[in-house]
């Protein structure tokens, strides 16, 4: 296992010191919001009434609270048309009728719970990321409504979470990764019947906590051999020991985030030597005051109560950041890093990412 598994005291700590950083970031340098707003709104009104944006089409992960929510009733406003994968449709009444007022308290053009219904160009389905069945039913759902897709944004994600075996993999891996990985592939053909299909990974500058890329980590949370025989280390995965010794919460969400910076690059190398190449880069959407900080200590998830929304970005600011890079492609550059929607430094992996885009290919249903 790589040095920063060896040492897992230490990689808490990055952690919570890089999201300090960030923060204080955000304090000094506070985000222009001006200049966003303008490229936003100069794409809505490309042509009388918007027209052009209302025949848009986006489809989102995470849809439904955070930045993903803030974001699609930005699109929406904007005229697009948004598939939004929501967890809760057809799920426990109790707790889709929670999700159902959170939603109406956020944005009321997003209150019905209704498999598949379209409120004001927002279509709610059903979207379970720890399942590739779901993923694809998903997909054909949109694929059935729409001849072509404009964006593509993988936002949904889980951060520090327990230990928990999804489908194929580590809910982290299946969750961050391997699902959202499986999504885009089977959305490519639609992606590129648009003049500029876009692919955002909504990734992390906890990626600079990871050290390198470390595959072996990423395989060993899987359960079945690739077809370059490596084998998932999941023999024992309900003994108590083996997760406390393996599964680490902190290096599984650097390792999937630092993944998703890596596919926008490899992706793009390999993409673009097509003619009809899609767009792919990845975001760091900041540190956002949203309920993806669930899982961090107490006296972390106490601070943001009392004080995430003076020291934390809004969602909606994340969101604007977001929009700004899909709304004008010729701001947005595909293979980069971007943070604040300009272009950032992404850490170097130190390995062939060839080889993660092989093994990714090789894990998801053929």
């Amino acid at each position: 296992m790589s040095e920063s598994k060896s040492r897992p005291w230490l990689l808490p700590a990055q952690v919570y010191m890089r999201g300090a950083l960030d923060v204080l970031g955000q304090l000094l340098f506070p985000l222009d919001v001006a200049p966003l707003e303008q490229v936003t709104q100069a794409a809505s009104s490309g042509e009388p009434g918007g027209e052009t944006m209302r025949q848009k089409v986006a489809v989102v992960t995470g849809g439904t609270s955070g930045v993903g929510l803030a974001l699609v009733a930005r699109l929406s406003a904007s005229g697009w048309r948004v598939f939004v994968g929501d967890h809760h449709v057809d799920s426990d009444v109790t707790a889709a009728q929670g999700a159902r007022e959170e939603l109406a308290k956020q944005n009321e053009v997003l209150t019905s719970a209704c498999t598949c219904e379209e409120v004001v160009g927002v279509t709610r389905v059903p979207l379970d990321l720890t399942s590739f069945s779901s993923v694809f039913t998903f997909a054909a759902a949109v694929m059935a409504n729409v001849e072509q897709v404009d964006c593509l944004v993988l936002n949904a994600g889980v951060m520090l979470a327990p230990f928990h075996l999804c489908d194929v993999a580590e809910q982290h891996v299946q969750v961050n990764l391997l699902s959202h990985f499986y999504l885009q592939r089977i959305l490519a053909p639609l992606l590129r019947r648009a003049s500029n299909g876009t692919v955002v990974f909504v990734s992390s500058s906890v990626s600079w906590c990871a050290g390198e890329l470390d595959l072996e980590y990423l395989m060993s949370q899987c359960t079945h051999t690739t077809s370059h025989g490596a084998t998932g280390s999941m023999t024992h995965t309900n003994d108590p020991s083996w997760i406390e010794t393996q599964f680490d919460p902190y290096y599984s969400y650097a390792q999937t985030k630092l993944a998703l910076g890596c596919l926008a690059q490899v992706l793009h190398s390999r993409d673009h030597r097509k003619v009809d190449g899609i767009k792919y880069m990845a975001v760091h959407p900041g540190v956002v005051n949203t309920a993806l900080y669930q899982h961090t200590n107490g006296f972390l998830q106490w601070m943001q109560r009392w004080m995430g929304k003076l020291v934390m970005r809004s969602p909606e600011h994340a969101a604007l950041c977001i929009h700004a890079l899909i709304a004008n492609p010729s701001i947005a550059a595909s293979g980069e890093y971007y943070c604040n929607a300009e272009v950032s430094p992404f850490p170097d992996t130190g390995v062939d990412k060839d080889v993660l885009l092989e093994w990714l290919e090789a894990m998801i249903p053929g």
